[in-house]
């Protein structure tokens, strides 16, 4: 595509420089781009790219998907389908398909993949996001060519990571918002924005989090099968549908999970309003529902478990991990350190320099 200085994506398949916009139609092998005035309607262009599909597809011409990106995903998606986590996969690389679902595998660059990257930091597209989308297209050249299969992000460095700064939160606060989610079931007294809690689900799930430190995303994974409450164990499906390590459910543990099969609920839940709910409820404003998860670790940490248990108990597969995000250096163990050093120099003195 010739360039004409830095251009901006406005729509699907639709760009904007300097000097004008550009259609372009991909289908199969074909492409096909048109130049549009600067104030060009983004739904004039659209029914341009409209027309040119539909011409194709009359005239009677067949074009060849084979070895397209497109091709590939297509062959991709069946054999990952059975993954918890290929919804977000195939989102992923739908983003790419729309840059290159035209161009065969073989013909993406180490280039293209730059300036896509280019493109979307641009766009103020999260670092993580991006880091995933690299990771995800080359996971798709494994799949479809093989494990040894050269792959044009081989060679790009993804950005940076962006460290997280925990922010943990007191028993306290927790307890604090639990006897207020219970006032509200028993009141039904409306919350701004989000009405009356009818029963005890977003409690019963805030109290799992809470006590065990696991992801949403595996509590909504979770089968009532999977939780033994005879026996005090929670069987944990992982995010690529397998099982991390049991747990073994104390007394807020299984208080948790009682509570959660009397309220029936097992399935999904949308955690951005869930997120609403707790704040009205107390919860900090500044401050995501995530760090119940943060808490639990930097709580065991605290308590001098061995790290590689931390790991395993909040599903780590690198124990890096924990040390890094879920349990960081805190003024707590400096303070520790610092009194462990006291007596070195016993000799000094304090005195009075004029």
């Amino acid at each position: 595509m010739p360039r004409r200085g830095k251009r901006t994506r406005i729509a699907r398949a639709i760009y904007q420089d300097a000097k004008g916009r550009s259609g372009i139609v991909n289908v199969g092998d074909r492409t096909k781009e048109k130049r549009f005035s600067l104030h060009t309607p983004i739904t004039e262009i659209q029914a341009w790219q409209a027309s040119i599909r539909k011409s194709w597809k009359g005239s009677g011409t067949t074009t060849s998907r084979r070895g397209t990106l497109s091709d590939a995903v297509d062959k991709w998606e069946p054999q990952e389908r059975h993954l918890a986590s290929w919804r977000e996969r195939r989102a992923e690389l739908r983003a790419w398909v729309e840059q290159f679902g035209h161009k065969r595998m073989t013909a993406i660059t180490e280039a293209d993949v730059r300036e896509t990257i280019g493109v979307c930091t641009d766009d103020k597209l999260a670092p993580k996001t991006i880091r995933k989308r690299l990771w995800t297209l080359k996971h798709l050249y494994r799949i479809v060519l093989g494990q040894d299969a050269d792959t044009p992000v081989d060679h790009v460095s993804p950005p940076a990571k962006v460290r997280t700064i925990i922010t943990p939160v007191s028993p306290d606060v927790i307890l604090t918002v639990y006897r207020n989610l219970l006032a509200m079931e028993t009141r039904r007294q409306p919350i701004k924005g989000f009405g009356v809690l009818r029963d005890a689900k977003t409690r019963a799930r805030f109290m799992v989090l809470a006590s065990t430190g696991r992801r949403p995303s595996e509590i909504m994974r979770t089968q009532p099968d999977d939780v033994d409450l005879g026996r005090r164990e929670w069987r944990v499906r992982d995010g690529k549908g397998g099982w991390s390590e049991g747990l073994f459910l104390n007394d807020d543990m299984l208080v948790a999970w009682t509570t959660f099969a009397q309220a029936d609920a097992w399935g999904d839940y949308n955690t951005g309003s869930m997120a609403r709910v707790l704040r009205a409820c107390g919860w900090p404003a500044r401050i995501k529902p995530y760090a119940l998860r943060h808490s639990v670790g930097i709580a065991l940490s605290e308590q001098g478990t061995d790290l590689a248990d931390v790991s395993g108990w909040l599903g780590h597969t690198d124990v890096r991990t924990t040390r890094s995000a879920y349990v960081p250096i805190l003024q707590s163990r400096m303070q520790r350190l610092s009194t462990s050093l006291a007596g070195r120099l016993n000799g000094w003195t304090v005195t009075n320099v004029p």
